[in-house]
């Protein structure tokens, strides 16, 4: 269902938002998808994880779908991801332009500090 928005509805989120990674050392991304739209982890420079929707089920329910990503950061520095898909509808609140540009922190977009 995601995070309560200031206009009390629940938004997509992929949380946490932020992470702390080292340089050289691998990583792997498990994400769980609960809602049928796709979405990214898009850090440009860093990583694009393509997230897969999850799939509706005759009983109007919708399965999870699970997306596994790895990846060995190459560089230090601090990486703003944020979903490159139209989601969130029917308003759209947490793809709107945020503080930090495309998409709203802490629902669909986040930090990525690589040491």
């Amino acid at each position: 269902m995601g995070f309560i928005g200031p206009d009390k509805q629940h938004h997509d989120t992929i949380a946490p938002s932020s992470f702390v990674l080292k340089v050289g050392v691998p990583v792997t991304f498990t994400v769980i998808n609960f809602d049928d739209g796709h979405h990214s982890m898009t850090a440009p420079g860093l990583m694009n994880i393509m997230i897969k929707p999850g799939t509706d089920e005759p009983n109007g329910s919708i399965k999870p779908a699970i997306t596994t990503y790895t990846f060995t950061p190459e560089k230090a520095g601090n990486f703003r991801w944020h979903c490159i898909f139209q989601c969130d509808g029917p308003s759209h609140w947490a793809m709107s332009h945020g503080f930090d540009g495309p998409d709203r922190d802490g629902y669909m977009a986040g930090w990525i500090k690589v040491l």
